[in-house]
């Protein structure tokens, strides 16, 4: 404060604003305060961006996942990167993910047990949105570590190297995966604990198998990787063991509780779509066959003419 008053004296008369803190490279330069109400400021715009990627994941829920976990996620990654200590302040974005965004994209409730699941990558049974709570402290720690070469040739303990820079930052960069590899394998045990047993069967079988890629796919209508509300739907609550949206309550041909399972081991169901079908089959045999007659009737008439001309030459 004392520093302050003086700068604000001595500069008074130039013009100058004394600030205790300013925008550098997409990050902050300043005191905690400042810095503080810089990041507030920040993850306010990023959980509204939450927000309105929930309100268009309604119609279009791939599209609005595909934008979550291929762009928005990393800017805030980057403020974890280059601003430390403000962990907690990453709260607002998780609650926004956690209860606007997925119920938008599933059309459905949540568990807790779903969120923690999401938090993981794709190959690990998850959705590839990470918890900014979680990993605020690994990040920062790994981009300290990744730029000690720039620090230090800028504080002139050493000559700047572009190779050892580079084989810096791939040592933190490990360093960090296997931090998070770790993590992620205590979550992924932990939230398999409590799961269901089909649950879980489900995804331990999509994790065994690496079936989970399509989820990282972007949706390009090009080579048809895009795909409608209800498909993108269905294909995480076959993923997820969830229940399939619109489904009926009960089965058509035998009456039971509906159900995936039961949708493919029903023989009743198949035998009453094939009777439905052939009686439709047969109550519209009628009305096609006075065409087929008559057509035959014009083109015989035509070439009974035909022979007869014949005959007479």
């Amino acid at each position: 404060m004392i520093i302050e008053t003086e700068a604000r004296s001595a500069f008074e008369h130039l013009g100058v604003k004394v600030v205790k803190g300013y925008r550098f490279l997409g990050g902050f330069i300043g005191d905690h305060d400042s810095t503080k109400a810089f990041i507030q400021k920040k993850i306010m715009e990023l959980m509204n961006s939450v927000v309105k990627l929930s309100k268009v994941a309604e119609s279009q829920p791939q599209a609005a996942f595909s934008a979550l976990a291929k762009s928005l996620q990393f800017e805030w990654s980057y403020l974890q990167r280059i601003l430390p200590n403000f962990d907690d302040e990453y709260v607002p974005i998780q609650d926004a993910v956690n209860q606007m965004f997925w119920p938008a994209v599933f059309a459905g409730t949540i568990s807790n047990q779903e969120h923690h699941l999401f938090t993981l990558p794709a190959r690990m049974g998850g959705m590839g949105v990470s918890n900014p709570v979680e990993t605020s402290k690994v990040a920062f720690a790994t981009s300290r570590a990744g730029t000690s070469n720039i620090v230090d040739a800028i504080k002139g303990y050493k000559q700047f190297s572009t190779s050892d820079h580079s084989i810096q930052m791939s040592k933190a960069a490990s360093a960090m995966h296997k931090i998070f590899q770790q993590n992620d394998e205590d979550k992924l045990t932990s939230v398999l604990a409590t799961l269901d047993p089909n649950t879980r069967r489900a995804i331990t079988r999509s994790v065994g198998s690496k079936s989970s890629s399509w989820l990282t796919v972007l949706p390009i209508a090009l080579h048809h990787f895009d795909l409608s509300a209800t498909e993108f739907r269905d294909s995480l609550a076959l993923h997820y063991h969830r229940p399939l949206l619109k489904a009926p309550a009960n089965c058509d041909g035998c009456g039971d509780v509906f159900n995936m399972t039961h949708a493919l081991d029903c023989r009743k169901a198949e035998e009453e779509k094939k009777r439905k079908y052939i009686d439709a089959a047969e109550a519209r045999r009628a009305s096609f066959t006075p065409l087929v007659v008559s057509v035959v009737e014009f083109w015989a008439e035509k070439q009974n003419v035909s022979y007869n001309s014949l005959l007479t030459k």
